[in-house]
C-alpha cells in the first residue's frame, strides 16, 4: 500500500477525498467508522471488489477464524458472490458478526454530489447507504425474506442515513438531499423501481437540514433519526404500487429513438386531464417539474420542452401543486365551500 493510500489514524473520509484516492477514502472510512461506533472494531470492512482489495478492522480471531488466512480466503468468497452483481451491497454475518460494505463499482445512480466531477464523494454516498443498512434498526433485509413493505422501510431509512452523513460530512443544503429524492422518482417511473422510492423520506430530511443544524450529527443520532424519519414517512407497498398504476411508464426505447419529449407526452396527457390519485399526482409532480423548469440534461443537452401542448402541462401541475399544498390528503375530493364573506 503506498504512503498515499494510507491515511493518519485520525484522517476522516472528508480530509482523506481531497487525495483524490479511492483506497485512502476507504481506509479513512474505516478507521473513522470504528473511532465513532467502538462496537465496529474487530468486525468491520469494505471489500472493494473491482480493485480486489479489502479495507478492514477485523480481528480474526474474534471473528471465528483461524488465523488471516482463513479471513482471506472467506473475503474471496464474498467477491466471486458478489461480483456478478451491478450494485453496491451490504453484507452482515450475524453468525462471525461481521459488517462488511461491499463495493461493486460506482453506479450512475447520483446521490448526493456528481458523480462526475465529485466522483469519491458520490462513492461515499454509496458507502453511507449500505452502512445504514446495517445500523439502522430494521433496515438490513433479504428480499425473499421480507415484504415489499419492510423493504421499502428499509430504503428509505438507508437513504435518509447517508443523506445525514452528507451533511455532517461536507455541509450542503435541502437542495443536495432533494436531488436524490428526484433521483428515485425518476427511477421509479423511468424503469418501475417501486422499491427504491424513498422520495417522502428524502424529502422530509431535505426539510429538516432546511430547517436544522444537521452538521454536527454523530453517527449514533444519524441511526436513531433515520429510523424515526423513516418511519413517519415510508409508504406502504400497495399506496406506491397503486400510485404507479396511474403513472404510465416512460418508454425507454421511445426516449432513445425520439427523445424525452415524445416519451413524457403520457404522462403529460395524464396531467393534463387531472385523473391520478393523490400520491401519483405528488410522484408525477416530483419527476416532470425540473423537466418543465428545463433542469434536466440528456446526452449533455438540457431537455427542452417549449409550445402551447407544454405551456398546457405546467398550467395544469401548478394548479395540481396548489391544489396540494391548500388541500393537503383533501386533494381530489369535494370540500364544504365556504360562503363568501360580506
Amino acid at each position: 500500500m503506498s504512503a498515499q493510500d494510507q491515511p493518519s489514524a485520525q484522517e476522516t473520509v472528508a480530509e482523506a477525498i481531497e487525495s483524490k484516492s479511492l483506497s485512502r477514502v476507504f481506509n479513512a472510512y474505516v478507521k473513522e467508522t470504528v473511532r465513532y461506533i467502538p462496537e465496529m472494531t474487530g468486525h468491520f470492512a469494505i471489500l472493494n471488489v473491482p480493485e480486489s482489495r479489502v479495507h478492514m478492522d477485523i480481528d480474526p480471531k474474534k471473528a471465528g477464524f483461524t488465523d488471516k488466512k482463513e479471513l482471506m480466503d472467506y473475503m474471496a468468497e464474498l467477491k466471486a458472490i458478489y461480483s456478478p452483481h451491478e450494485t453496491s451491497v451490504a453484507h452482515f454475518d450475524g453468525k462471525r458478526n461481521l459488517a462488511i460494505l461491499v463495493y461493486n463499482g460506482p453506479l450512475h445512480m447520483q446521490m448526493f454530489a456528481d458523480p462526475i466531477r465529485d466522483p469519491l464523494k458520490n462513492i461515499v454516498g454509496i458507502m453511507d447507504h449500505e452502512f445504514g443498512h446495517i445500523t439502522v434498526e430494521g433496515a438490513y433485509y433479504y428480499s425473499n425474506r421480507h415484504s415489499a413493505t419492510e423493504i421499502l422501510y428499509a430504503e428509505a431509512a438507508a437513504d435518509v442515513y447517508a443523506g445525514i452523513r452528507h451533511i455532517s460530512r461536507f455541509g450542503g443544503t435541502g437542495d443536495d438531499i432533494r436531488q436524490l429524492s428526484w433521483q428515485r422518482a425518476k427511477y421509479m417511473i423511468e424503469h418501475g423501481d417501486n422499491l427504491h422510492f424513498t422520495a417522502l423520506s428524502l424529502d422530509r430530511l431535505a426539510d429538516l437540514v432546511d430547517g436544522y443544524d444537521l452538521s454536527k450529527v454523530t453517527p449514533y443520532q444519524a441511526v436513531d433519526l433515520s429510523a424515526r424519519t423513516a418511519s413517519e414517512t415510508a409508504p406502504h407497498s400497495a399506496t406506491i404500487n397503486n400510485a404507479s398504476r396511474f403513472l404510465p411508464p416512460v418508454d425507454q426505447n421511445v426516449m432513445k429513438g425520439q427523445g424525452y419529449e415524445a416519451a413524457l407526452k403520457p404522462l403529460a396527457d395524464k396531467i393534463i386531464k387531472g385523473n391520478m390519485d393523490y400520491m401519483a399526482s405528488k410522484i408525477a409532480d416530483k419527476y416532470l417539474s425540473p423537466f418543465l423548469m428545463e433542469e434536466v440534461q440528456y446526452k449533455g443537452k438540457p431537455v427542452l420542452l417549449d409550445g402551447a401542448y407544454w405551456d398546457k402541462v405546467r398550467i395544469a401541475l401548478c394548479n395540481s401543486q396548489t391544489s396540494q399544498d391548500k388541500l393537503g390528503v383533501l386533494h381530489g375530493l369535494p370540500v364544504k365551500q365556504k360562503p363568501p364573506s360580506v
